[in-house]
C-alpha cells in the first residue's frame, strides 16, 4: 500500500509491505529491507543493513511528531486535494516553527537563547523521557523567537519549548 505523506513541508511517498516478519519500505525511489519492532507503545526499533534506528512516535492534534537520531519531523497524511495540500503545507510549516518535545518529560537543558540564529540540525534543547536524554534538533535555520520553557521544567508533546522564526 502506498500513500504521501507531508514531512516538514515536503511531500513523501512511502510504501510498506510486509512478508514473513520483513517489511519492504519504499520511500520515494529507494527500497529498504527492515526488520521493525515495537519496544514501547510510543518507541520502535528498525533495523536496515545492520543498523538499528530508534524511533519515537508521538501521535499530535493534525499528525506525528517523529524523532530519530537527534532530528525530529512533523508527518501528516494528506488528500491528493491541492486545496488540502496547501493548508497542510502551511500547518506543517507553523508546526515547525514550535519546538515541542516528542514525548513527555523534563528539560535538562537550553541549548540556545532568546534572538540566536540556529540552523539545521542544531541542538535546541535535551529533554529526558523514559530515562534517556533526547536532543532538540532545529529543523530549519532561523532565529530563535521566544524561549517557553527552562530547565528543570516537565513538558509533553501538545506545548512548545521554544519559537523559531525562519530565516528570510
Amino acid at each position: 500500500m502506498e500513500h504521501e505523506f507531508l514531512v516538514d513541508n515536503e511531500i513523501v511517498k512511502v510504501s510498506i509491505e510486509e512478508k514473513q516478519g520483513k517489511y519492504t519500505i519504499g520511500v520515494d525511489d529507494h527500497k529498504y529491507i527492515a526488520d521493525i519492532k515495537s519496544l514501547s507503545p510510543s518507541i520502535i526499533s528498525i533495523n536496515i543493513q545492520d543498523r538499528i534506528y530508534r524511533v519515537i512516535i508521538e501521535r499530535g492534534k493534525d499528525g506525528f511528531y517523529v524523532q530519530c537520531r537527534g532530528d525530529q519531523y512533523f508527518i501528516q497524511d494528506i488528500d491528493q486535494d491541492e486545496g488540502d495540500i496547501q493548508s497542510s503545507e502551511e500547518k506543517a510549516r507553523e508546526d515547525m516553527l514550535k519546538i515541542k518535545a516528542t514525548m513527555p518529560g523534563k528539560v535538562i537543558k537550553i541549548e540556545v537563547s532568546e534572538k540566536e540564529e540556529v540552523s539545521v540540525g542544531q541542538t535546541l534543547a535535551i529533554v529526558e523521557a523514559m530515562k534517556m536524554e533526547n536532543e532538540i534538533k532545529s529543523s530549519i535555520d532561523g532565529t530563535v523567537k521566544k524561549i517557553i520553557a527552562s530547565a528543570g521544567d516537565l513538558v509533553d508533546s501538545d506545548k512548545p519549548i521554544m519559537e523559531l522564526e525562519e530565516k528570510e
